[in-house]
């Protein structure tokens, strides 16, 4: 690394902003890091709800994840509630990495995903995973096992973002208010985290869409009375789209988005209004268009968070892909000031296409009650990419290298993650080959006990 060079800039002093300053003060101590905010970009507020290695990052960069659940009006997130996705009523789990199960004796060839055995007994006997998953089980009973389970942050976005800004004040990051064209600031590096708005990287290098295999362009955000603290984020099946919950400390963050091709904003907020017998306050319709830049790290600048790509709310997968691209760079940091880094663009360009399959699969329903859901299948094609992985699930055989053959390192999301999603959709109706997995300890039995006599869950 130049030694001489050590000034950073970071563009947009949003939740991507704030945790990428804060990132580049751990790895580089000694540089002088700039962070620009500009009130007319604006701070998008789709999306209060982050994945388990959020959790993780937090601490790498010293900041105690409990704490700033307090400061931030926030709440624990297990899963993710999806609630009417078949048109029938019913819903189902998906419930993050279930620590308890690590302590199995999975073999080498196995070991990727420590839950995937159990999940895949579970298909075989054909077991209710919303009763056999703990982590369903314990947050549809409005309990937090920390222990036992792995956990994400649901957060009241302006409050992150106002947290982490003292935090990195804190920390000497200097912060400036201003229109960063009229600054004319030196940087040796910058960070575009401009969001939507896509200030510099939009300049350099194309972009991607995915709107030919994904259907939602528009979201209409609001707020709702909160009854009761759910451990986990719901998403709500509706007439062209779905309705994301969030639950924290004051409130519900909420929002739908939806297809306008089918629909506009104001028929939107009607449809909303009439599923939850009162009016809601919407602010603004947001516009958005699925898809991701061809490059991330241009010359000397990258962008991180909204500005390198958005997929849809569903998931978390904007904060995750965040996160995941700070956590890569620490593997580049010695390249940062030698321009355009082609291996790290490859890794993130894989890792969001993966991510894109991921949420493709989530609507693959049987849902045809109105022309959005009788349409989708024939609207919106399967990536390419993602075919042999969909095969694989649908003939009730897939492992983690059916997943990792599209992505040169770990997926974004595990195999158990696709078989929870995958069986709450119907789509696991093939038998299943369970003898690799028969002679494992703890057994199925033995876990399934450890489940029906925890204490919280007697009751189901």
């Amino acid at each position: 690394m130049a030694t001489k060079i050590q000034n950073i800039i970071i563009l947009g002093a949003g939740t991507a902003g704030w945790l990428t300053a804060l990132f580049c003060r751990k790895l580089f101590p000694r540089f002088n890091i700039k962070i620009i905010g500009n009130k007319k970009i604006g701070i998008i507020g789709v999306g209060e709800a982050t994945t388990p290695p959020f959790v993780d990052f937090l601490r790498e960069i010293d900041i105690d994840p409990l704490k700033l659940i307090k400061e931030t009006g926030g709440s624990i997130k297990q899963g993710i509630s999806f609630e009417n996705w078949n048109g029938d009523g019913k819903k189902y789990f998906h419930g993050f990495y279930e620590k308890f199960l690590s302590e199995t004796s999975i073999p080498p060839l196995f070991s990727h995903d420590c839950g995937d055995y159990y999940y895949k007994h579970l298909i075989h006997n054909k077991l209710d995973f919303n009763k056999y998953s703990y982590a369903a089980r314990v947050s549809y009973q409005n309990k937090v096992d920390l222990d036992k389970i792995a956990y994400a942050v649901h957060f009241d976005t302006n409050k992150l973002s106002q947290y982490l800004a003292k935090i990195g004040k804190q920390r000497n990051i200097k912060y400036i208010e201003g229109d960063f064209k009229k600054l004319k600031l030196k940087y040796d590096f910058i960070f575009d985290c401009s969001g939507l708005a896509r200030l510099i990287i939009g300049n350099k290098t194309k972009w991607k869409s995915y709107r030919k295999h994904l259907p939602m362009k528009q979201a209409i955000p609001f707020h709702l009375p909160i009854k009761e603290n759910k451990p986990y984020t719901a998403a709500i099946a509706m007439k062209y789209g779905w309705m994301w919950q969030i639950p924290l400390a004051d409130r519900i963050g909420a929002g739908y988005v939806f297809d306008s091709d089918h629909t506009d904003a104001v028929e939107a907020q009607k449809e909303v209004e009439k599923f939850l017998g009162y009016k809601v306050d919407v602010k603004k319709a947001i516009n958005f268009e699925a898809g991701r830049h061809e490059q991330f790290w241009v010359d000397n600048c990258m962008a991180v968070g909204l500005s390198s790509c958005f997929i849809e709310p569903l998931e978390s997968t904007s904060i995750h892909l965040t996160v995941l691209q700070l956590q890569l760079l620490k593997q580049f940091a010695n390249d940062l000031f030698n321009g355009t880094n082609n291996m790290f663009n490859e890794i993130i360009t894989n890792t969001m296409d993966e991510i894109l399959h991921f949420i493709y699969l989530h609507y693959l329903t049987k849902r045809k009650d109105t022309p959005f859901w009788k349409t989708l299948r024939k609207k919106y094609s399967c990536p390419p990419a993602f075919r042999p992985v969909l095969k694989a699930i649908r003939n009730n055989n897939l492992t983690h290298y059916d997943i990792k053959s599209t992505n040169r390192i770990q997926p974004g999301f595990s195999v158990t993650s696709y078989l929870q999603v995958a069986n709450g959709l119907g789509l696991l109706t093939k038998p299943i080959n369970i003898k690799q997995y028969e002679n494992l300890k703890p057994t199925v039995k033995e876990i399934k006990n450890f489940i029906d006599n925890t204490e919280v869950l007697k009751s189901l």
